[in-house]
Parts: structure tokens; sequence; C-alpha cells
């Protein structure tokens, strides 16, 4: 039996992050920053593409993007079930 992951918290993160409101997006940011530990890779991924579209923080994209990278790796290879590292 495979064990469920609950993804509505980052699937409700990622449409926060990627919101027509700008308000709304920078709170998203400062969440998805200051609770990194909690988030997903998708987060992390949103969350560099959203950072890359504002002007002087191309540098914090990236660095959000390579610790979504990280983490999914990281996941991945912790994962008792081994086709989840193909």
């Amino acid at each position: 039996m495979y064990a469920t992951i609950d993804t509505r918290p980052a699937l409700e993160m990622i449409q926060r992050l990627v919101s027509p409101s700008e308000e709304v997006r920078e709170a998203a940011i400062r969440e998805a920053i200051s609770r990194a530990p909690e988030q997903m890779p998708p987060v992390f991924y949103a969350l560099a593409n959203v950072l890359s579209r504002e002007p002087g923080r191309a540098y914090e994209a990236i660095f959000w993007y390579h610790v979504g990278r990280i983490r999914a790796v990281f996941d991945s290879l912790r994962c008792r079930d081994k086709t989840a590292r193909k």
C-alpha cells in the first residue's frame, strides 16, 4: 500500500504565488521564504519563477530554484519506493 501525501498546502501556496494581486503574491513570497522548511519542491520552483520576474531578484530566484532541486533529489533518495528515483 502506498502512503498518501497531502499536496493541498503546496497547491494553495503556488496559487497564491501566481496570483494577479500583487498584495497576495508578496505575502505568499514572504510566507514561502519564512516557512521554507515546510515547503515542497514545486513551491520553490513557483517561487523562483515569480522572483525571476521581479527587478533585482534574479539571484534570489536562482537560489530558490536550486533549493527546490536539492530538496526534490533528497526526497527521492530517502523514499523507500525505488521507482521514485527515476
